[in-house]
């Protein structure tokens, strides 16, 4: 199918120059200058490599026969205003005509005026702090079958918006040789972090902002848990900033400070990773048999390398295949894949191994399904809650406890019981529908004495 759009001749000289000067950058490796279409910005650390980077510049666009209009240039500077932002040394910031531009909006009158607004905000948004707070408020009169009604409490978002930017914030520039500082806080509307870093003088400044409002789930979070998710949120967010970096993290929540010291984590909990939990299963079992078949005591850290090999070399029982020859396409005893007939060629066989894998998922979810019985409680009943807290539970210990009351109904599979949470300091629970079971007072059991 063909797509027809039409493009005036300055725009399309503009997108065949982008990525021809794109191309160019690439060809010669050039690491000390970018370009917006046909824009090119150079950036040095130093007046005298800045000329050895024009130099370079100049001798390219020669070679290339490209020429550039003198009018248009500017040189050696060391403040620019480039792609809506102004950028001198070490720092960054909004461009003066644009914040006028907002500082004159007036409070909108329809959604469409107030979407104007906030798309024109959001551009710096990593310049204003808390700043998905601040337009809550706002958010609400862009949903769906709400009536636009501008409030005093959306007046004041509206003002505090246009304020924080008049009032020319600045971020610095990022410096991966230094160390990041990340500040965290969360309210039961949305989440927010800072990412600083120091100066000569050991004074953080922020490099940037960052926060968003908590989707209708996450609004049932404990406070704790809350505060966890904004760490969790601004290690995605900052993600390119901190990656293979050491930084610290600062919050106020001192529920969190345990994460630091924790150290018999359990391996035996779903959320966290179910193919590595089942395969470590399979480790376990292979280590009793050969624990148990030692003639001499040896430390299961021992054999744990052996056993993980001659695992990664034993056809499966699903893919009937050795998973280190899916994975590599040889094995240690054979000559590489292209002269070994006993095996079809590694991609076949990664395909046939992935349609025996859907295959017996599919099997499973048949008799998953003949099995299963759609549960579903109602407010006022009566449940009983699975208790499996391996190895803390003892192997005696009743499987379940309660009765607990059903309080509400979140979702399709999740319900709210007055079962005190020690977590969370809170009185109630939210339990998943498989960990709950209907509870029959025994009041009510009838014994056959047939």
């Amino acid at each position: 199918m063909l797509v027809h759009s039409e493009l005036n001749h300055r725009e399309l000289c503009s997108i065949l120059t982008c990525q021809l000067i794109r191309r160019i950058s690439t060809k010669y490796k050039i690491d000390f200058a970018c370009n917006y279409f046909d824009d090119i910005i150079v950036y040095s650390s130093s007046e005298l490599e800045h000329w050895k980077h024009l130099k370079t510049i100049f001798e390219i666009c020669e070679k290339e026969n490209i020429k550039l209009k003198l009018s248009k240039c500017v040189f050696a500077q060391t403040k620019i205003s480039f792609l809506g932002y102004e950028i001198e040394e070490e720092k960054v910031s909004p461009n003066n005509a644009n914040i006028e531009t907002i500082k004159k909006l007036q409070p909108p009158t329809n959604v469409k005026e107030l979407k104007r607004f906030l798309g024109s905000v959001n551009v710096y948004n990593k310049f204003i702090p808390q700043y998905a707070k601040l337009r809550y408020p706002l958010n609400q009169l862009l949903k769906k079958d709400v009536k636009f009604n501008w409030t005093n409490e959306c007046q004041d978002a509206f003002d505090k918006l246009k304020e924080t930017l008049t009032t020319k914030p600045v971020l610095n520039l990022y410096n991966p040789d230094v160390t990041c500082h990340v500040f965290v806080d969360a309210s039961q509307k949305s989440v927010g972090a800072v990412l600083k870093q120091p100066d000569a003088s050991d004074v953080l400044h922020p490099i940037a902002y960052h926060s968003r409002t908590l989707r209708d789930y996450e609004k049932n979070y404990a406070i704790t848990e809350l505060e966890c998710l904004a760490i969790v949120d601004a290690l995605d967010k900052f993600y390119y900033y901190l990656h293979g970096q050491k930084f610290v993290i600062h919050t106020d929540h001192a529920a969190l400070v345990w994460l630091k010291n924790v150290k018999n984590l359990r391996a035996h909990h779903p959320q966290t990773n179910d193919k590595v939990e089942r395969v470590n299963q399979s480790l376990v079992t292979r280590l009793k048999c050969k624990v148990n078949s030692t003639s001499t005591k040896v430390p299961w850290t021992k054999l744990l390398e052996s056993v993980t090999n001659e695992y990664n070399l034993t056809p499966h029982s699903i893919t009937k295949y050795p998973p280190a020859y899916l994975l590599l396409g040889t094995l240690p005893y054979d000559s590489p894949i292209g002269q070994n007939s006993y095996y079809e060629p590694v991609n076949e066989a990664r395909n046939l191994a992935l349609q025996k894998t859907i295959d017996y998922h599919n099997k499973n979810k048949i008799r998953y399904d003949a099995r299963f019985v759609d549960k579903k409680f109602n407010p006022g009943d009566l449940v009983v809650y699975e208790e499996f807290h391996y190895p803390i539970t003892r192997k005696l210990s009743p499987p379940f406890s309660g009765p607990y009351e059903v309080i509400k109904q979140r979702s399709e599979v999740t319900y709210e019981i007055n079962k005190s949470n020690p977590l969370t300091k809170q009185a109630t629970q939210i339990a998943h529908i498989s960990k709950l079971r209907c509870f029959h007072s025994p009041d009510k059991l009838k014994l056959s004495h047939e």
